[in-house]
């Protein structure tokens, strides 16, 4: 069929009436066109008989924040060949390994004892993100548990077809191929366990072939336990799908990258916890006899077969064509926020109210000052009466400082903006140029660090914020504040605070009452800090307060991370000022042993002007390089991987405010400080051992080692 016919026929498709109420078609036009296009998509093409493709993955674990910011947590590369035949027959191989992580643990590979990808988009089922062998009755056949294709020959029973639109049209070496879009949701809910679809569906009008598949996969017919119900009155999964075609021979639609996300979605919070699986595919080769010859039989593995990895191969591999990071690189968590369920997002339609907190640390967190922090908070969304308004409460009891904390926060979003109101009573840090992502200015985590200090901070006022768009994020903040110290483990006048551990003394803040302005400008925050991701990430930060305490403090960091081949480059720079008549304790910069420069004391250099360096150099050996099978599971490889590193902080202060750093025993750097370390690091860099030594006369080399990574 030509082209141009195709595109009439679905053109008027899209613009004929509606047919009557309940239909399963929008249009009957669309009741005439449906037939064609699953006829043409029933079986793969006849002279298709095989084909081979050499496979890049990426394979993540990352955190997702309320306003946008990501945090990859582990990052896993897997090349692999794929071997397939018409009849059904798979093979995958893996040939490639290496990964990053932030800490020790179990290797993605565990989840998977058969092959993740979808070798087509033709047939009656789609054989998508498959964890586990197949199942078998005592008759010995296999219990399928497959997705139903929205065009296999039973969807009349199970799905319900809208759209239909012409949304582009590719133009190749001089052909013209009209793209049109089907809606395709679930119509009905099929007794036996299956997955259904539902998203968005483009067809080539011209053959009528799938090019692209894009939803999320739903459970249907499972039987709900007791531990199912309790799993999911705190967290909701959703599995979410990306599939894409690519054109070869100018015959055949065939994957060219592909994208399995699963979502958890606190019920206590608004943050998510995501496992993003993405391919390439970056060599095809079809009608390939040797795949021919490789593909496993389908009567022997249903479900196709994976090779564990060679030890041997792996560790020589060296032929990637993708960087490691590269293909999550502009992936985000809320790419498929157009198909979550309604009610796990604001809801659309309808008020209602639950119990969750914005940031789980309003919910448990434990530090020096508080010990242990419980709280519960509330969440009212009002639905088509105010879309896009909440209200938020949070309350809890710091139970060894026997203080109640809490707030409440009346926000409007609009699109990637959201517009506040808030008043709390927090605990606020006063740590500088930290390595994590902080969920926002005065929130602790959950378990802090015990080398923070801290101020006990009542605010109220208004906050404007733009999350990450196009990688941009903003957020305005004008406040009228109180600062008190809290009530336990104060220093006294003399004290260093080179102590650390439990027993350390937070450090002393001047008290009173002050209005307090905040602007911060942050571009691609997801590279930035401890991310995994490779890029480039850049904060400017500007706050100021007026009134019992006054002050006005810029701060700037620039962070990136190459990792080129076997590299792992990683540097940092941050620097800031703050200028006052009578500067804050709580306002100025502090560098030592836990802020950026180890070795030296704990914040052993303090002043009201500070920069900070760091910069690490990784190379991964080409030994050991195979994940490392452990029982059932793996453990990502041992990867001994040499480092260096280096840390340059400075200090200084006007002599105003030496004057009052000599009141608690706090000195400048007196010049530029730095330590140098070397290490040897395991599993991706996250476990570490070597020796640092600060860069000062008569100082010693000291054993260092860390349980997550530091670049």
């Amino acid at each position: 069929m030509k082209a141009s016919t195709c595109a009439l026929i679905l053109t008027a498709w899209a613009a004929s009436p509606l047919a009557a109420q309940g239909s399963l078609y929008a249009t009957p036009a669309q009741r005439a066109v449906v037939p064609r296009v699953a006829a043409a998509n029933a079986a793969p093409p006849s002279d298709l008989t095989s084909y081979y493709a050499r496979i890049e993955t990426e394979l993540a674990f990352l955190r997702a924040e309320a306003d946008g910011r990501e945090t990859v947590l582990q990052l896993e590369q897997i090349a692999s060949d794929l071997y397939w035949r018409r009849d059904g027959g798979m093979t995958q191989e893996l040939v490639g390994y290496r990964a990053r992580t932030l800490g020790a643990g179990f290797s993605s590979l565990s989840f998977f004892a058969v092959p993740w990808l979808a070798p087509t988009l033709y047939g009656e089922r789609l054989d998508l993100l498959r964890t586990s062998r197949p199942v078998r009755a005592e008759s010995g056949q296999v219990r399928n548990r497959r997705a139903i294709h929205p065009f296999a020959l039973n969807r009349e029973g199970v799905y319900r077809f809208s759209g239909g639109d012409t949304i582009g049209v590719i133009r190749l070496q001089g052909r013209a191929i009209p793209v049109v879009r089907v809606h395709v949701a679930p119509a009905a809910q099929p007794a036996r366990p299956t997955l259904l679809f539902e998203g968005d569906i483009d067809v080539d009008a011209a053959r009528l072939h799938i090019m692209r598949m894009q939803g999320r996969l739903i459970p249907s017919g499972r039987k709900e336990t007791f531990g199912s119900r309790l799993a999911s009155a705190a967290f909701s999964g959703v599995l979410f799908v990306g599939l894409e075609s690519g054109e070869y021979d100018e015959r055949y639609w065939l994957p060219r990258e592909q994208r399995f996300e699963v979502q958890a979605l606190s019920r206590l919070g608004e943050g998510r916890a995501v496992f993003r699986v993405i391919s390439r595919f970056v060599n095809v080769v079809t009608n390939d006899v040797r795949a021919a010859d490789l593909a496993a039989a389908p009567e022997q593995y249903p479900y196709g077969r994976i090779i564990e990895p060679e030890l041997g191969r792996i560790a020589d591999f060296r032929d990637w064509q993708l960087g490691i990071g590269q293909l999550g690189g502009t992936a985000t968590a809320f790419d498929f926020d157009a198909y979550v369920p309604p009610a796990l997002l604001t809801p659309r339609t309808e008020t209602r109210l639950g119990i969750g907190v914005r940031y789980f640390s309003q919910l448990l967190r434990y530090n020096q000052v508080e010990g242990l922090y419980t709280g519960l908070g509330l969440t009212a969304q009002f639905g088509r009466s105010a879309p896009g308004l909440a209200l938020r409460l949070h309350g809890g009891w710091a139970w060894e400082e026997q203080v109640a904390r809490g707030g409440v926060e009346l926000a409007q979003r609009a699109g990637p903006w959201e517009f506040a109101g808030r008043a709390e009573r927090q605990l606020s840090h006063t740590s500088d140029f930290l390595t994590a992502l902080e969920p926002a200015p005065g929130v602790a985590p959950l378990f802090a660090a015990s080398e923070y200090d801290y101020v006990d901070r009542r605010l109220g006022g208004l906050v404007v914020r733009r999350h990450p768009a196009d990688s941009v994020g903003l957020r305005l903040e004008l406040a009228r504040a109180a600062d008190r110290n809290p009530g336990r483990r104060l220093p006294l006048p003399a004290d260093t605070g080179a102590r650390t551990g439990s027993d350390r003394p937070n450090r002393a803040a001047f008290e009173g009452a002050f209005w307090l302005g905040r602007a911060e400008l942050n571009l691609n925050p997801s590279a930035a800090a401890l991310s995994l991701m490779p890029g480039l990430g850049l904060r400017v930060a500007w706050e100021g307060a007026v009134g019992d305490l006054a002050w006005q403090r810029l701060e700037a960091g620039l962070s990136g991370r190459l990792m080129p081949g076997r590299w792992t480059l990683a540097a940092r720079l941050d620097a800031g000022l703050v200028w006052s008549d009578s500067t804050p304790p709580q306002a100025l910069f502090e560098l030592g042993s836990a802020a950026g420069l180890p070795g030296f004391e704990h914040k052993a250099f303090t002043g009201d002007r500070a920069a900070l360096g760091r910069l690490t150099a990784m190379y991964t050996l080409p030994i050991l390089n195979a994940p490392v099978r452990l029982g059932a599971f793996y453990l990502p490889a041992l990867a001994p991987s040499p480092s260096v590193g280096l840390q340059v902080g400075w200090t200084d202060a006007r002599p105003e405010t030496q004057t009052i750093m000599a009141r608690y025993g706090w000195r400048v750097s007196a010049g530029v400080r730095a330590t140098a370390e070397a290490r040897l690091r395991f599993f991706g860099g996250s476990v570490s051992v070597g020796v640092a030594r600060p860069l000062v006369r008569d100082a010693d080399w000291g054993v260092v080692w860390g349980q997550a990574a530091e670049l």
